[in-house]
């Protein structure tokens, strides 16, 4: 299927970005939070945010606008962070809010329409549709993947 095993049902954390929702499992989520204190990091690359203290472990906010190629956020606009661990690391992911959690079914989960623009279409897992509208679902093992390949890429040139 994707990088990730889903079951014939899985969760996902519906998350807005700007006016655009999206479907994160819940599977590889840690925590969520609102951080109060955040730590740039020079020449990092563009969609890391920074860094912060978690519970005296130091994660990595990946933020998920520059990721997708989104507008960036304005420092008056409130945000959520979601934590996950990836290769024993522990990340985040910079969301603008975090809505509601939903059960779906896996044969709910339709391919990316050949129409999906990148980068989007490298990170997500599928559509699912929803009474009212349709959920794009992110696979983040790919944004990970994505974000440390581009750190590397970054420290290399």
């Amino acid at each position: 299927m994707t990088t990730m095993d889903l079951h014939s049902s899985f969760k996902v954390l519906i998350v807005k970005l700007i006016n655009q929702e999206f479907g994160v499992p819940i599977s590889l989520i840690r925590d969520i939070f609102k951080p109060t204190n955040l730590t740039v990091v020079p020449l990092s690359s563009p969609e890391i945010w920074g860094v912060i203290n978690l519970r005296g472990r130091i994660v990595t906010a990946i933020d998920l606008r520059t990721l997708l190629g989104l507008p960036k956020r304005n420092e008056d606009e409130s945000f959520m962070m979601i934590a996950l661990e990836h290769e024993n690391e522990l990340f985040s992911i910079v969301v603008d809010k975090v809505l509601d959690v939903v059960d779906l079914n896996k044969n709910e989960l339709e391919p990316n329409p050949s129409t999906l623009e990148h980068p989007l279409k490298e990170v997500s897992q599928g559509i699912c549709k929803l009474k009212d509208d349709l959920l794009c679902i992110l696979d983040l093992n790919k944004i990970l993947t994505l974000t440390t390949k581009n750190c590397t890429q970054e420290v290399a040139s």
